[in-house]
């Protein structure tokens, strides 16, 4: 082989490992993975809904009923809400990715939404 093509190669293979790189960042420590944080994210929704649903009734104690679901979402993951709020400002501090982990929470609360319906249908 001649002094070129070795060259070129080494550019070439340069050129690829680095461009993997750039598509696999890594997480820093402490940040959950991007499929964990969805789950996270789908029970803290539907927590969001149990709250808003208890809300619209007559009652005292909404604060602590909240506070009561997050902690149940936290123990479920074994998270706390320090940890929850680290991975929501990593996350969020990325708009693109945040987007489209909303979309997978989106597209996993219909899919249950779904499921749900079958099922009282069935009833």
């Amino acid at each position: 082989m001649d002094k070129k093509a070795i060259y070129f190669f080494a550019i070439f293979f340069s050129i690829i490992t680095s461009c993997g790189k750039k598509n696999k960042e890594e997480i820093p420590e402490g940040i959950l993975s991007r499929k964990k944080m969805v789950e996270v994210l789908v029970d803290v929704q539907i927590a969001e809904a149990v709250i808003q649903m208890r809300n619209n009734t007559p009652s005292t104690g909404v604060d602590t009923m909240a506070l009561a679901e997050y902690k149940y979402v936290f123990k479920k993951h074994s998270i706390n809400d320090s940890i929850f709020r680290k991975n929501f400002y990593y996350y969020s501090a990325q708009p693109e990715l945040m987007a489209a982990m909303y979309n997978e929470v989106i597209t996993s609360l219909s899919k249950q939404q779904a499921i749900s319906a079958k099922t009282k249908k069935t009833e």
